[in-house]
């Protein structure tokens, strides 16, 4: 106990507070069912000969991305799925990234590509990519994907199965960042705990797996029909949040949308390092927040005070170390909760608080981006900040 009774009711509140994260962490990891391991459910060669098995566009956009585009394609061209193309758009490369795709074509009879050489007024780059891809697909069932994803060869016959099991309009899967950095790593487990709390995955029912729709760029698969009836990226032209935002599209046109985790099926090189972070989400660290400095602030006061400050309260005086003892217990619990779905090793726990704080600078290193340029620069591209925030 310390002089000041004030400090000690918010000492105790704070550890009060994490106690009940780690048990809704308990209850929401509940939500999250990994796909499964090989050898359970039919084998690959059932799978073929199975007529249930709809067909599936598989539709990716890259842009210079010569270094990954040939693994990650070619990644999609071995999936033992009976029935399914890909629909590879090369959008405005300047390296080299056509001409691999072009080799890739000659290749495979399930691969086509469309090259786009002008951006429309009022599109996001990507978006228009995957529109365009859309427009040449036939199948059934889309799947967008980046271009630098790998996939496992039995990760759409698992998926599709557990998008039919549940009756999904929308999977997505969470795939696990093929990062060496312990910062990276650490990040990564954080961000979990953060989806499970923040979608109200501890909310979830047998007609509801959250409170908040989600969706993961690496993989999103939906029903044709279910893209139709959102409005398709044409709806969500001007969102820089693509993935999220065609997921909660879904879900507000009456669609049912899940995300799970694809553990080991689908890497994604992503954030080797703190620069790399800094400069991927330069572009959507701030659209998060929907370019509101408000809710950028009262967010990043928040995950410092609960994340950062808590876990260090016997550093004000070493009389709170009860207190913190309680914080550290429940965040270690977090993290062993969320193991098994990120295959990371729960003892990341002890860098929580200095990857928070990694958490929350892109926030504010977008912010001072689109602010002094007056909108986002992205791969040879401006979009505007005015036309951005029309697009909320």
């Amino acid at each position: 106990m310390t002089e000041n009774p004030w400090i000690d009711t918010l000492a105790w509140t704070a550890a009060a507070l994490w106690a009940l994260v780690a048990a809704l962490t308990r209850r929401g990891v509940g939500a999250l069912r990994p796909l499964e391991e090989p050898g359970d459910g039919p084998q690959p060669d059932e799978a073929r000969s199975s007529p249930a098995w709809p067909r599936v566009s598989i539709v990716v956009a890259s842009r210079d991305e010569e270094k990954d585009v040939v693994q990650a394609v070619g990644s999609l061209l071995e999936l033992d799925y009976p029935d399914y193309e890909v629909v590879a758009i090369n959008d405005r490369s300047r390296d080299r990234t056509g001409e691999h795709l072009e080799k890739l074509r000659k290749r495979s009879d399930r691969l086509r590509v469309v090259h786009i050489t002008e951006l429309p007024e009022g599109w996001i780059g990507k978006h228009h990519a995957l529109c365009r891809g859309v427009e040449v697909s036939t199948g059934e069932w889309i799947l967008f994907t980046d271009g630098d994803v790998r996939f496992h060869p039995k990760t759409l016959r698992l998926a599709m199965r557990r998008a039919l099991d549940r009756k999904c309009d929308l999977l997505s899967l969470l795939p696990r960042l093929d990062s060496r950095s312990p910062w990276m790593r650490g990040f990564f487990c954080a961000s979990v705990v953060g989806a499970v709390l923040f979608l109200g995955l501890w909310a979830h029912t047998r007609r509801r797996q959250s409170l908040v729709a989600m969706g993961a760029g690496a993989f999103v698969l939906v029903r044709r029909s279910a893209y139709a009836r959102a409005g398709g990226h044409e709806a969500i032209r001007m969102r820089m949040v693509d993935d999220i935002s065609l997921a909660m599209a879904v879900r507000k046109a009456g669609g049912r949308t899940e995300i799970d985790v694809a553990v080991n099926w689908i890497l994604v090189p992503w954030g080797q390092t703190l620069r790399d972070l800094f400069k991927v989400t330069q572009k959507n660290g701030f659209a998060v927040f929907e370019y509101s400095y408000l809710a950028l602030f009262a967010a990043s006061t928040l995950l410092f005070a609960g994340n950062i400050l808590a876990p260090l309260l016997f550093t004000l005086d070493l009389r709170l170390w009860p207190q913190s003892l309680v914080v550290w217990l429940a965040i270690a619990e977090t993290y062993r909760l969320v193991s098994p779905h990120t295959q990371l090793s729960p003892f990341y726990f002890v860098l929580h608080p200095i990857v928070v704080a990694i958490a929350i600078l892109p926030g504010f290193n977008s912010a001072i981006h689109v602010t002094r340029h007056g909108g986002v620069h992205w791969r040879d591209s401006f979009y505007p900040l005015a036309d951005l925030r029309r697009a909320r």
